[in-house]
């Protein structure tokens, strides 16, 4: 999912049911925020003699993979807290996407149904 910072996007998501039992499923969403790549660090020790220094520098750096702070509210959002799926069957649900800030968010949507099970569907902005 893409969107501009400060512009809403909104976008189906197509659920499928992996379990063969269909009931009310809850959903919770959890939203990850931070890069996964981007800032690698690197120590270099140099031993001359008696003296061993250490010094920190900055590896790699991937602009596309910015850190999300980690004071920004979440920009994944979805107005349903459950879904009515049959067993193996499929539905729709309206999300909202939002960031606030640049930089990857990935949320986990789970879905839960007591007596039938669980499953986790995953969205990546």
């Amino acid at each position: 999912v893409e969107s501009a910072v400060y512009k809403t996007h909104s976008f189906p998501l197509t659920v499928t049911n992996p379990l063969n039992g269909g009931g009310a499923f809850k959903i919770v969403l959890v939203e990850s925020k931070g890069f996964k790549e981007g800032l690698k660090d690197r120590k270099i020790k140099h031993q001359q003699s008696n003296c061993i220094t250490s010094d920190t520098t900055i590896g790699t750096y991937d602009p596309t993979k910015v850190p999300v702070p980690s004071n920004s509210p979440s920009a994944f959002w979805c107005s349903e807290t459950s879904l009515e799926l049959g067993g193996s069957g499929t539905a729709t649900l309206k999300m909202e996407f939002l960031p606030l800030s640049p930089g990857l968010r990935n949320c986990a949507l789970f879905f839960s149904c007591p007596g039938v099970g669980e499953f986790l569907q995953s969205i990546e902005g």
